[in-house]
């Protein structure tokens, strides 16, 4: 059962042209919030615009989504978008998920860092989801240094971002159940640049964690 879905998707533009924020899932008209600008990503342009909307009516389970009318014309450029959906399984375990967002373009800053704050429960599983704009990595040979750090230890990721999900996006989830102890309770991805020009979107984290009890409530 889908009980959320959110689309991100991120922008390049001179200026913020209305058309930006509006585009068209499965044949439904979605118009997006802005939630982050910055520089743009080595394109010549002037900014960058990361938008979100919340898809929950649209999204009924496992299928194919579809997205139109994507602004195109001037100088607009579309890097991409991701959906996510966060749903509920008959016996599967309870999950903690963290969704953090905005807008970091490298090289407008060196360091971009994602932090996280749960509680894990054994047995642990975690998974995190990177959503970035204009990686091309591979096309010219530079390794952006990516880190996610748990209280159990850090892995590095290298040659991470190569459009894999179009001309100029990333959708990447990476297993950190390692990383992640039980009781744990923080965790952080961190992005280092190192030449690429880049435009982190958002971030998804989801970990095991114990299932919330409500205390009954006596009415007199």
């Amino acid at each position: 059962v889908v009980q959320k879905a959110f689309l991100y998707w991120g922008m390049l533009d001179n200026g913020e042209d209305l058309t930006l924020k509006q585009l068209t899932l499965n044949g439904n008209t979605i118009t997006g919030t802005r939630i982050g600008t910055g520089p743009d990503t080595c394109w010549g342009r002037t900014n960058s615009f990361t938008y979100r909307a919340d898809v929950t009516p649209f999204v009924a389970g496992n299928g194919t989504y579809t997205l139109t009318n994507v602004a195109i014309g001037g100088n607009i450029l579309a890097e991409g978008a991701s959906l996510v959906v966060i749903y509920e399984a008959p016996g599967a375990p309870v999950k903690n998920i963290i969704l953090d967002d905005g807008n970091v373009v490298f090289p407008g800053v060196t360091t971009g860092t994602s932090s996280f704050n749960f509680l894990a429960a054994a047995p642990v599983s975690a998974k995190t989801t990177f959503m970035v704009g204009d990686g091309q990595e591979a096309q010219f040979n530079i390794q952006t240094g990516v880190s996610f750090t748990g209280s159990a230890g850090t892995t590095n990721f290298t040659n991470l971002f190569n459009s894999v999900n179009g001309p100029l996006w990333d959708t990447l989830t990476f297993d950190v159940s390692a990383l992640v102890g039980s009781g744990s309770t923080s965790g952080l991805d961190t992005v280092i640049y190192k030449g690429d020009c880049l435009l982190w979107s958002a971030q998804a984290f989801s970990v095991t964690s114990a299932p919330v009890t409500i205390p009954p409530v006596t009415a007199t």
